[in-house]
């Protein structure tokens, strides 16, 4: 058992793994759907495990990883009886680690997980506070949707942040923790309580954002700048009047602001790399003008505006289709 490098009981009806106790070449072990079994506890020293998987298993705490200083990947999601990461404290070889849908109210003991690329928080409805991401300087991926959080300041010091969801993070009421990020590509904020897009200053990679359903959100300003920024998802924003902010985005493409309360478009007269745009069921515009002139413009979806169908755009050479 000395030379045992892997473990296999995915679907097993195992109730403990403490028999592991002394297989010291463990590498990898994978106790997936394993409802019955409740602990770790058999792992803990193995200095050689580097994966671990327990997704949907009935795990209800992690401390027997305790001195598993070489792990790097684990999967806990879907471990509905997980109250708390204790036992990941100190595993600084951490690179990717999968708790959704689990029941763990911090992330503290990650603030040692210095090698951390990814992490999936998302259905994390006890999680309060990501207090523990802070400072992680490889991090690049967070997932936590419809998590429990009420701040991302935290992730101000997560430098190599790339992609960040938020989606249904109802709790959520600030984007602030992210200004300044400069690798930061994708968010997705949907249907969050923000108000602003402060947060987003200085975010000179951003290329994709979505906060439709942020029924709050009243101004797109801070998006002034962003050199990058392909494809915004601002539909259902039912108080949001204006689209000031997108006017100087060059390399903007795509604009979803259907179900908006818009009343004209002349700031897009600027986007000259805009292809698609949905106004659709804006029922406060009345005029097309300001997408004249756009020389990549294909597609624009104006149903249920009040837009007159006998509007035409000029000087649109891609055009395709300008109802849907």
């Amino acid at each position: 058992m000395q030379n045992l490098v892997s473990v296999k009981a995915m679907k097993s009806g195992v109730e403990n793994i403490r028999g592991l106790t002394g297989c010291v070449a463990l590498k990898e072990v994978d106790v997936s759907e394993c409802k019955n079994l409740t602990s770790l506890d058999g792992l803990s020293g193995m200095q050689k495990l580097v994966s671990l998987k327990a997704m949907k298993s009935g795990v209800k705490n992690i401390r027997g990883l305790g001195g598993c200083v070489a792990l790097k990947r684990v999967d806990l999601s879907n471990c509905r009886n997980l109250l708390s990461l204790e036992g990941l404290l100190g595993s600084k070889k951490l690179v990717s680690l999968d708790a959704g849908y689990s029941k763990i109210t911090d992330v503290r003991d990650l603030s040692e997980s210095l090698s951390l690329k990814a992490v999936n928080l998302s259905d994390c409805f006890y999680l309060t506070s990501i207090d523990g991401l802070s400072g992680l300087k490889k991090l690049e991926n967070v997932e936590a949707g419809q998590a429990g959080i009420t701040s991302i300041l935290p992730l101000s010091g997560c430098v190599s942040l790339k992609t960040l969801n938020l989606c249904w993070c109802e709790r959520l009421g600030s984007l602030e923790g992210l200004s300044g990020l400069k690798r930061l590509t994708n968010v997705d904020a949907t249907s969050t309580q923000i108000e602003n897009l402060k947060g987003l200053r200085g975010c000179d990679s951003l290329e994709w954002l979505n906060v439709k359903q942020c029924e709050y959100l009243k101004s797109l300003d801070h998006l002034a700048g962003l050199p990058r920024l392909q494809y915004v998802d601002i539909s259902y924003c039912w108080k949001l009047k204006s689209l000031n902010g997108l006017g100087s985005l060059t390399s903007l493409k795509s604009v979803n602001a259907s179900d908006t309360a818009i009343t004209n478009v002349n700031c897009l007269n600027g986007c000259t790399s805009l292809e698609t745009v949905d106004f659709t069921s804006c029922k406060n515009l009345s005029s097309l003008e300001g997408l004249s002139g756009l020389p990549n413009l294909k597609h624009v979806d104006a149903e249920g505006t009040s837009v007159s169908r006998d509007e035409r755009l000029k000087d649109c050479p891609q055009l395709e289709s300008l109802w849907d």
